[in-house]
């Protein structure tokens, strides 16, 4: 089973962003990439570690060993998004031995975006994420808190 998860990208370094493809929870074999919006991004393969690269093609399953180049010089505040589907983690969660979930641990970035772990969460075909075992409060200017649910 595959679910959606695109790729965010901004502006890369000239030579572009480097991903290498490896097996494996956090890898990226097995995705499949479906095609990009937003500002313009230039998206190769390298199947030789790098030494020639060709135009990706869609769709295209990314297979271990390849590597993924995605290079993007335009400078606007927009993000591009790869659209991507990625297989399902079919291994079993940690043994929690009863114990109660761990709590939340929220970072900020310099832009003030957030990343959440220990939240257990899905995404919807536009990159949106519903964390499930969670509550959000929004204060008056509408930016929300969010507390295990």
């Amino acid at each position: 089973m595959l679910i959606p998860n695109p790729i965010l990208l901004d502006v890369t370094p000239a030579g572009g962003l480097i991903l290498p493809v490896v097996a494996g929870r956090g890898g990226l074999g097995g995705y499949v990439l479906l095609g990009l919006s937003g500002p313009d991004v230039t998206a190769e393969l390298s199947g030789d570690g790098g030494e020639t690269w060709s135009a990706l093609t869609y769709p295209h399953t990314l297979s271990v060993g390849e590597e993924l180049r995605l290079i993007r010089s335009d400078t606007s505040a927009r993000l591009s998004t790869l659209r991507a589907l990625a297989p399902v983690d079919e291994d079993a969660p940690p043994e929690g031995g009863g114990e109660t979930a761990e709590p939340f641990t929220v970072e900020s970035d310099a832009q003030g975006y957030q990343t959440i772990t220990n939240a257990s969460a899905t995404t919807d075909a536009e990159g949106y994420q519903t964390i499930q075992d969670a509550t959000a409060t929004a204060d008056a200017d509408g930016y929300e808190t969010v507390e295990r649910g």
